[in-house]
């Protein structure tokens, strides 16, 4: 096929060119070529894949620059355009209002080919994912491919993106102060924590930031420790009575702009009981470093102490009433109050303010981890929940396990019931499960009559007491109706939907799953899926990445902690992966169960989403972990008849969810949409800022 010529001379000031994809160039490898680049901005270009009539939406890749004058560039990415693909974006971050000038062409290569061009320039990723011998290769690989660097990535770095999108200047000083609603921002003073009681650098440091607020307030020190620390708390909300108090650590530094925005967001939020913001760390040297872009709070990522660093403000009213004394550290003391607010009101009424308003410096004095063990301890037991907390580093791990008795549960595999190793999978999950109480549901769903492969697989199945077979004749694929209708036959209290290439690594993982129910305003947990070498293969879903839904963490280590920790820590997703989902039955029939409209992909989704918008939180645990091998029995999602499925469910879960695939709640829109590289800085943030909105 010939190649897509594509020639645009974009005009003066316009950073986004989008091309739409022939059909014949869909599902079909491809090497995109960007040439005679004139430069206007610090950033290289990106190509984005689009599908289901967006623009934007699927994968981004970052082409390499081939060569060129420092004002003229080549660039080529291999890319991979998947069969829903409508239209290929490509956009220059940060152009300078000039002529932007470039060539755009996309060429078919075959498979051969792009092999070659992708391993000749990453052979180690590559040697890494045949690590784990031939079992799901295939998965492994072409999920590996967008997530690896390229030298336009790099120049997308974290010092780049402040310059482009966290510069505050006097525009913005004067947008965000004459702001219209500014005459009903709340009050505020500040409550600065230095347990030494002495003069420090730290101190000073916070004190100086305090002075130039573009919005003036007032501080006190809290100094001392136990008693002493709370005599000064009370002094403070006595001298200095305001709506909402600004809790600090001496070593923690606000930009000019902080209080400001804080006041802004107050009234945007409806003042909320508790507002906190993004932070970073900040050298000697003053060089701004390692990001902290936070989620939406929730309860399992609060016991972890990460989310309590940095500035907050907390209504005046809340404090008074909940002082039950950890006023130590600034830390101790934001995490103390908003769990006892959560106990009291298990959703409490607190925002994320995603701009970054705290520097920390190194000399900050950091709660121990130990101390804020002792208040989520605590915690955990004023709320009777199953769970233990290792306080000996941070972050901290809260351990939730319920014990091996309990309400029964249902276990439903889907499986075709032919392959070797799915039969090693279902009899290891017998054999490996030391929760007691549970029957295993084994439903094929199928047109006509078993073949003596699948005879044998289900009489070997039958010899386990615990096992109920279904047959369920179903002449055309549907992954959410075999489901339905394995779970009408069931009768346990909770339901696991499990694939049937999924192998447990530990005995405990359904009473770690079902620990986390306890909090009854939790309605679905999943687990920590491993490729068969030891890489993430599902870590919790995020909405919207890669355009519609897909997993973060993907090819981590198992054990390497990842960005903020978050691939170790248990927290709130807006979904997790049906591979091996625990939910209680009351829920799954209060949503309708799985819909019938999604049989090959995105039904766990679409059903995680629909348990949120119940009420319902969803859990990633972390500490739950299983093999798992992608697709042996179903094979990939949409391979042949079902083909031209997967656009329509794209449309279709753009439709529905198309609000929260542009906003997890869960993903900062600091941090990019791009599939494997959910944990770098977006270019362009999706968030506006306060004042001017720009």
């Amino acid at each position: 096929m010939a190649p897509i010529k594509i020639l645009s001379a974009v005009r003066a000031g316009e950073d986004h060119f989008v091309a739409a994809v022939e059909p014949g160039m869909r599902g079909r490898w491809c090497l995109i070529f960007l040439g005679d680049v004139k430069r206007t901005g610090k950033i290289a270009p990106s190509v984005q894949i689009g599908q289901g009539g967006e623009s934007k939406g699927a994968d981004i890749y970052y082409p390499s620059r081939l060569s060129g004058l420092p004002a003229i560039a080549r660039y080529w990415s291999v890319m991979y355009l998947p069969v829903g693909t409508r239209t290929l974006s490509v956009e220059f971050p940060g152009a300078d209002p000039d002529v932007v000038h470039y060539k755009f062409s996309v060429c078919p290569i075959s498979r051969a080919a792009a092999a070659v061009l992708i391993v000749s320039k990453h052979p180690l990723r590559f040697i890494r994912m045949f690590s784990g011998g031939g079992i799901g290769i295939g998965h492994r690989v072409r999920a590996l491919l967008a997530t690896l660097p390229t030298d336009a990535g790099k120049q997308r770095s974290y010092a780049t993106w402040q310059t482009l999108f966290d510069t505050w200047g006097e525009a913005n000083r004067q947008a965000l102060m004459g702001a219209a609603q500014r005459s009903a921002w709340p009050t505020f003073s500040v409550l600065v924590f230095n347990p030494a009681g002495e003069a420090s650098p730290a101190l000073e440091a916070t004190l100086k930031a305090l002075a130039v607020q573009w919005l003036s307030v007032p501080y006190s020190l809290v100094t001392g420790a136990g008693g002493d620390a709370d005599d000064a708390v009370d002094r403070a909300l006595e001298n200095h009575p305001s709506d909402y108090i600004l809790v600090l650590q001496a070593g923690e530094i606000l930009p000019p702009h902080a209080v400001a925005v804080l006041a802004d967001s107050a009234v945007r939020y409806a003042r909320p009981d508790v507002l906190y913001a993004d932070e970073d760390e900040v050298t000697p040297a003053g060089r701004r470093h390692a990001p902290h872009f936070k989620p939406e709070v929730n309860h399992a990522l609060m016991l972890s102490g990460t989310l309590s660093r940095g500035v907050w403000a907390i209504r005046q009213d809340v404090v008074r009433g909940r002082i039950k004394r950890s006023a130590d550290w600034a830390e101790t003391f934001r995490l103390d109050i908003w769990l006892r607010l959560y106990e009291a009101k298990r959703q409490p009424h607190t925002r994320r303010v995603p701009f970054v308003l705290t520097h920390r410096r190194t000399d900050t004095e950091l709660a121990s981890p130990g101390s804020l063990a002792a208040i989520v301890t605590g915690h955990l037991k004023r709320s009777n929940f199953p769970a233990e907390v290792d306080g000996e580093a941070f972050p901290l791990r809260v351990h939730f396990k319920s014990g091996p008795d309990g309400p029964k549960v249902s276990i439903i595999v889907p499986t075709m019931g032919r392959s070797p190793h799915v039969l090693r999978c279902l009899k290891a999950v017998l054999s490996r499960t030391s929760y007691k109480n549970f029957e295993f549901v084994v439903i094929i769903a199928q047109g006509g009559d078993l073949d003596p492969v699948q005879e044998r697989t289900l009489e070997s199945l039958k010899a386990d007491a615990r096992t109920k077979v279904i047959l369920f004749d179903l002449p055309q694929f549907n992954y959410s109706r075999a489901n339905n209708y394995a779970i009408e036959k069931s009768d346990g209290e909770l339901i696991c939907l499990l694939n049937d290439d999924v192998e447990p690594i530990d005995e405990d993982w359904l009473e770690r799953m079902i620990g986390h129910l306890a909090d009854p305003s939790i309605g679905a947990v999943g687990a920590k899926l491993l490729y068969g070498n030891n890489t993430v293969q599902h870590g919790g879903v995020i909405a919207g990445l890669g355009g519609v839904a897909d997993h973060m963490n993907r090819f981590l280590s198992g054990d390497d902690p990842g960005y903020s920790a978050r691939a170790v820590l248990n927290q709130e997703v807006s979904a997790v992966t049906g591979a091996c989902l625990l939910v209680p039955r009351t829920v799954f029939h209060q949503v309708g169960g799985l819909n019938e409209d999604f049989p090959v992909a995105y039904n766990d989704t679409d059903f995680c989403l629909k348990i949120r918008e119940a009420g319902y939180g969803i859990i990633f645990s972390a500490e739950t972990r299983l093999f798992h091998y992608e697709s042996l029995s179903f094979l990939k999602h949409y391979a042949d008849d079902r083909i031209d499925q997967h656009p329509v469910e794209v449309s279709r879960m753009l439709a529905r969810w198309g609000a929260i695939c542009a906003a997890d709640p869960f993903h900062n829109p600091n941090l990019s949409l791009g599939r494997g590289n959910e944990w770098k800085p977006a270019f362009p943030p999706r968030i506006k800022r306060p004042g001017n909105d720009g």
